[in-house]
């Protein structure tokens, strides 16, 4: 799978576009019926990097707005989570040790 560069933004769009449709989307209307059908006994935890909600707020802030809404129904948990996950194993070993 090709990786765009983090300064390439129209890739970066196009890519937000299609997962923000494809699953984010649908995925968080799901667990919000699952919620709410279940009275509030179905319920989970989620983490977002800061590099995904900036990317949210940049390209798509309709999903961010989806997370907020699934938060406010009381049934979902966020867990503390990195910025950014980093790839530094993809390039040097000693690097991702250090």
């Amino acid at each position: 799978m090709h990786h765009p560069h983090p300064l390439d933004k129209k890739l970066n769009r196009e890519i937000m576009n299609r997962v923000a449709d494809k699953c984010y989307l649908p995925a968080n209307e799901m667990f919000r019926k699952r919620i709410e059908e279940s009275h509030g006994r179905f319920r989970m935890a989620l983490s977002l990097t800061g590099t995904v909600i900036e990317q949210f707020r940049k390209f798509r802030p309709d999903v961010l707005e989806s997370f907020k809404e699934l938060v406010a129904t009381g049934g979902v948990e966020l867990l503390a989570e990195t910025y950014h996950h980093s790839h530094a194993f993809l390039y040097s070993e000693a690097e991702f040790q250090r």
